[in-house]
């Protein structure tokens, strides 16, 4: 027997009578924030840089400002396919990413509507996709990241152990060709409510970006930023970047680029072995008569996120 509801109503009948327009809808989208590092020579220097995937909007609103890759969910869609199809359309690439954070605090962060956005987030090798600019993108191009940051925290003195955390970051994004700069600042407060931090609230005090980044682009740029920092931590993210046997400095220059500070050689070693996702393979690195040739290591596909430490 269906079951009924405090009217005597089926499901049948709830359903026949239910008009949608009742409530006001939001629109849906989705942004992707594709990462990747690229080995540059500067002066006759080797040196990498983090950089950061964006598209010139052809349309209004924000026409000619940079953005993230993305756009509407088809009612036909799951999310993760309308990242990867707006991806592809505004870029031509395909790449698997995972879901980062919804975007919707802000009832006015697009004029065209009430919009709240799903990102979603990759840390790529750019060597094996050719971006090229389709569909309501005028362009698209690989932005290397310069970032720099004042912290300044304090714990308020009271029982309940609040703390506040202020930070201020300034982002320069210089285009692979040298023709566009972006150039904005962040002003952040995080309080934590409690002794865990599992009670916070982030609050974005100020963003100084001028017109160059569309809508609030600048924000999920640099939440996504401090994800990837914070996720290489636990996973295995850089060996993306990473050919399939490495020296373990190799792999500690993606480090020191996507932490935007350096390590201690000896402890990046002893601290990534510990992780158990690296095995040595037996063989050393070509020698180039500078020094003794160094092991070389690749995933060790025993691994899972699941005995990670």
């Amino acid at each position: 027997m269906d079951k009924v509801n405090q009217r005597g109503e089926t499901l049948k009948d709830f359903l026949g009578k239910y008009d949608p327009s009742r409530y006001d809808k939001a629109s849906l989208t989705t942004d992707a924030v594709i990462f990747t590092i690229d080995d540059k020579r500067i002066e006759g220097v080797n040196s990498k840089a983090l950089q950061i995937l964006l598209v010139k909007r052809k349309d209004h609103p924000c026409i000619g400002q940079w953005a993230l890759p993305g756009g509407f969910l088809n009612m036909s869609e799951g999310l993760h396919e309308c990242a990867k199809r707006e991806l592809g359309e505004e870029t031509r690439i395909d790449v698997f990413m995972e879901q980062l954070k919804t975007i919707g605090d802000n009832p006015f962060r697009d004029p065209r509507d009430r919009i709240v956005s799903v990102a979603y987030m990759a840390l790529v090798d750019k060597r094996k996709h050719q971006v090229i600019a389709d569909d309501d993108a005028e362009d698209a191009k690989w932005f290397s990241i310069e970032r720099s940051e004042f912290l300044d925290n304090h714990v308020a003195e009271d029982s309940w152990g609040t703390h506040h955390s202020h930070r201020v970051t300034h982002y320069r994004l210089v285009s692979d060709d040298l023709k566009d700069v972006i150039e904005f600042d962040l002003d952040v407060s995080v309080t934590f409510v409690g002794y865990s931090n599992t009670n916070t609230e982030s609050v974005v005090k100020n963003v100084s970006q001028g017109d160059a980044i569309a809508f609030d682009h600048a924000e999920v740029i640099d939440y996504a930023l401090t994800r990837l920092v914070g996720k290489i931590d636990y996973e295995p993210i850089a060996l993306s970047l990473m050919p399939k046997t490495f020296t373990l400095k190799a792999l500690m220059e993606v480090y020191e680029v996507i932490k935007n500070e350096p390590y201690a050689k000896k402890n990046f070693h002893r601290n990534i072995l510990k992780k158990g996702f690296l095995k040595e393979t037996g063989q050393l690195e070509q020698p180039n008569g500078k020094g003794k040739p160094a092991k070389l290591y690749t995933f060790d596909f025993n691994w899972n996120i699941w005995n990670r430490r």
